[in-house]
């Protein structure tokens, strides 16, 4: 089954105030997006519920976090439980900011990631070099995100080649450690400085199924970022198209011209017919004029005499 492109916006504590949102979520709303590529965006929590009224209905909502109890005295947090009732259907768990920041270990992020697919809500689980989360049941509404530490928020970039190799081993450990059709199945993106400049290279990797935006997600570039898979017309103008149109129209006649040349050549009538050459004062030897055998005829000296002036023997045939 082919994976479908993803592509995530996580906003992060972004931007300052609830006009300059919806002044995002505008521009999603006005672009030609891809439909081929499902897009996800992660505002902070203070705007999901007011966004999800305004966001077209081919772009889905993500948490940016949540912890693994229902609810309770946990100040600050939210749980997937109140997620689900709010109709938001993804979350996002165990990014590198919140590992390094707020010291989550992987296994709390394990908890939460068990908690989130309990709900259910659909994860985005960001790892760095191993993979927590094992179980069947649940990875099919799992998409990884990849995370080279190294570039996150550096405006370094993994190459091409460096990206393919992390996810192709991503994939190789989920299909040892789970299943080989889990790993076919798995969407694993890239959130390492995705940029509009990086996206397209990238996205053509065969185990690089989508990306993870951060700073780029509020730019006008995010757009571009969503289309990297997208397949645009070719725009011709008039001048072009004319040109095409008489470069294809010349070549339909080659054929025929190649036959019409071939006809003639083989219509053209046989040398050795038109009897002997002569060159200079000389024939070469005699024509058959019915009964009698007679000398070909010399050529008049008045031409034959131009003819070695001009410093060559021409030839005539009778």
């Amino acid at each position: 089954m082919a994976r479908q492109f993803f592509v995530g916006g996580n906003f992060k504590m972004n931007p300052n105030t609830h006009q300059q949102s919806l002044a995002l979520v505008k521009t999603l709303n006005d672009a030609e997006l891809d439909p081929a590529t499902e897009v996800v965006i992660a505002p902070p929590s203070l705007y999901l519920l007011s966004l999800k009224t305004e966001l077209r209905k081919d772009v889905q909502l993500s948490a940016q976090n949540a912890y693994f109890k229902p609810s309770g005295a946990f100040t600050g947090e939210i749980s997937p439980a109140q997620l689900v009732d709010a109709q938001i259907p993804y979350v996002i768990l165990g990014h590198s900011e919140r590992r390094t920041l707020f010291h989550e270990t992987s296994e709390l992020v394990a908890q939460k990631t068990r908690a989130a697919l309990d709900a259910p809500l659909k994860v985005i689980l960001c790892i760095g070099e191993t993979l927590n989360e094992r179980e069947d049941a649940f990875v099919s509404n799992i998409v990884i995100a990849y995370e080279p530490v190294w570039a996150i928020g550096t405006g370094k970039v993994a190459t091409s080649a460096q990206a393919q190799e992390a996810h192709a081993d991503i994939r190789s450990y989920l299909s040892k450690a789970v299943s080989s059709n889990i790993a076919s199945s798995t969407r694993i993106i890239y959130g390492g400085s995705v940029t509009a400049a990086n996206c397209k290279e990238l996205s053509t990797q065969p185990d690089v199924d989508g990306f993870l935006v951060g700073g780029a997600s509020l730019k006008p570039e995010f757009i571009h970022i969503i289309n990297a898979k997208k397949h645009y017309p070719l725009k011709l103008d008039i001048r072009s198209l004319s040109l095409i149109i008489g470069i294809a129209q010349l070549l339909s006649t080659m054929p025929r011209r190649s036959s019409r040349l071939a006809n003639s050549v083989s219509k053209a009538p046989n040398m050795e017919s038109l009897g002997p050459t002569v060159v200079g004062d000389e024939c070469d030897s005699t024509v058959d004029h019915g009964d009698d055998n007679e000398e070909i005829l010399k050529p008049k000296r008045k031409r034959q005499k131009k003819s070695k002036k001009a410093g060559f023997h021409r030839q005539f045939r009778v």
